[in-house]
């Protein structure tokens, strides 16, 4: 089924409200959507509104709704920009590197944005999340593979985590974000692969850092701060608070680990729980500034724009002036016609 779409130079717009998936392969375009909907049927039942699986382009305006995976990226080098999605299963899965996920508005998802890039190169995937708002969701960020994403100036709120991080992962780093009102700030998810360090600590394998929660200079505000840390003040009105915001979670799970050495029997090591710490050296005072992402309502399928309405009154008015001058026209001929049969009178 094609899309309706229509095309002006490397631009694709979309042109109409839309229930099927569209799979995007040029590279070097702009898919906008007009600001319409691409809506699924259920996020639990298997379904993807955009598979992105060229490079160099641009997603935008668009809504997206009750999917599985609204946004499944598996090319490099993309912008997604300036969408609303919204009760999705996953919003956002990013395959690849040097992705701009900006001014985005991502609701009610089990996750907002999915990192699994596997085949970033050695200097990093570069991906970099800024000024979103990622709002009431179960998780905002998942990382399971990646080297050097920057999630920078988003307003995450009313999340039930901020970030699930896996072993596969490294450089991820969190600054200059609003957390309000999240309820936790690490999931370690289960299971977890299986890591044995010698010398063995029983029962506990430490998971540190769980990400980096500054830049070495600014870090991010937390809307429990002051609650946590009654005593802390400001550092010399730069805005910085003088003690570190520390998050130790224990997720607890069974696990096992097996091994065999030549020429000795099999082992196994059983433990009960995982440890992880996200510490945030440079919290600040009060959030920063960042506009709240207010997107146009979604056009319908069925609905009327403004300049549609004039075209049509003045159509109407139009039709209104050549109607009355036809009929104008034929009653005077018809009169005329009528006063030739007439008798004349002469009066003296």
């Amino acid at each position: 089924m094609s899309a309706p779409i229509h095309q002006t130079g490397n631009t694709y717009t979309l042109t109409a409200d839309v229930s099927n998936s569209l799979t995007i392969e040029a590279n070097n375009i702009v898919v906008n959507g007009g600001n319409h909907t691409i809506k699924g049927l259920d996020q639990h039942q298997n379904g993807t509104a955009i598979n992105l699986i060229s490079s160099n382009v641009t997603v935008t305006n668009l809504v997206l709704t009750n999917w599985n995976i609204a946004i499944n990226a598996t090319g490099n080098n993309n912008t997604i920009t300036t969408n609303e999605l919204q009760n999705n299963s996953q919003s956002i899965v990013i395959h690849g590197y040097d992705y701009l996920v900006t001014f985005n508005a991502i609701s009610n998802s089990s996750t907002a944005v999915l990192l699994n890039t596997w085949d970033y190169q050695q200097t990093g995937d570069n991906n970099i999340i800024t000024q979103n708002q990622i709002t009431h969701n179960f998780l905002a960020f998942d990382t399971i593979n990646g080297n050097g994403t920057t999630i920078r100036a988003n307003n995450i709120l009313n999340n039930t985590f901020i970030l699930a991080l896996s072993s596969n992962t490294t450089n991820t780093i969190f600054y200059d974000n609003n957390f309000i009102n999240n309820s936790g700030v690490l999931n370690v998810p289960s299971p977890f692969p299986a890591i044995v360090i010698a010398p063995f600590t029983p029962n506990v394998i430490p998971i540190s850092p769980a990400g980096q929660w500054d830049n070495g200079k600014i870090g991010n505000y937390w809307s429990d701060y002051l609650t946590t840390y009654p005593q802390a003040t400001e550092i010399d009105h730069k805005g910085i608070v003088n003690t570190p915001y520390i998050s130790n979670v224990t997720i607890r799970y069974s696990f096992s680990v097996n091994g065999y050495v030549s020429g000795s029997k099999s082992w196994s090591i059983n433990g009960t729980a995982i440890s992880a710490t996200a510490t945030d050296n440079y919290p600040l005072m009060a959030p920063i500034s960042i506009p709240a992402i207010i997107l146009t309502p979604p056009v319908s399928a069925t609905s009327t724009s403004i300049e549609e309405y004039v075209v049509l009154a003045l159509v109407a008015v139009l039709t209104v002036i050549v109607v009355s001058i036809l009929l104008y026209n034929r009653q005077r001929k018809t009169l005329k016609e009528t006063s030739k049969k007439l008798p004349v009178f002469f009066f003296n």
